[in-house]
Parts: structure tokens; sequence; C-alpha cells
């Protein structure tokens, strides 16, 4: 599926694995963390008018920031690969905005989870 001149670019290879590495310990924090045992958990928290007001939904819900680091993972590495024959800084600008933002996500879920207890 992937050339061999793809993954032999080191900034490629060390980008991929950082980025693996990032979806790999969210999955991980979030599978781990995720309490699955209360009937309702909190997903949202944002004050209106002054007053703090939280959303609650099932707690399987938090497995979404679990599957968004894996599909953001697995659609950057896609994406660069058709963009390095192309246009080499777009492939690597793209991996580098796919780790900002696994990293947001694990900030936000970090959150969100911490919320729970």
């Amino acid at each position: 599926m992937f050339s061999s001149k793809f993954f032999k670019d080191k900034s490629i290879l060390l980008s991929t694995l950082v980025l693996g590495l990032l979806a790999l310990f969210n999955v991980i924090s979030v599978v781990l963390r995720a309490d699955t045992s209360q009937s309702s958990t909190i997903l949202r928290y944002w004050t209106l008018q002054g007053a703090p007001d939280f959303e609650k939904q099932g707690p399987e819900q938090l497995y979404s920031f679990a599957l968004f680091a894996v599909i953001a993972f697995v659609i950057a590495l896609v994406i660069s690969y058709k963009l390095y024959d192309v246009y080499k800084p777009a492939a690597y600008t793209l991996l580098i905005l796919t780790k900002l933002a696994i990293f947001l996500n694990i900030i936000v879920s970090g959150a969100i989870l911490n919320l729970q207890q």
C-alpha cells in the first residue's frame, strides 16, 4: 500500500511515530478512565448567563474521543501519503496539524473524564 520512499523520509517517519503514539495514548487513557457503571456522565460544561449547566449522556459517548484519535490518525496517514508525491510540505503540515488535533483531544477528554469523579 505504501511506497518505501514515503517512509524513508525521516521527518515523515518521526511524525508518523509521534502521531501514532499520541493516538495510542489517547485511546488507552479514555478506555481505562471511562466509568461505564454510571447511568449518565457529563459530556459538556458551559455557563449560560452566569449559571453553570451540564450536558449529560450515556457513558458510551466517551469512547468517541478514542474513536476520533484512531480515525484522525488513519486519515492523516493516507492523505499525507497521497500528498507526499505531489507536494511534500503539505504532507508534513498535515501530520503536524493532526498531532495538534489529537493533542487537544487528549486535553479535552482528560478534562471531561476528570468531571466524572
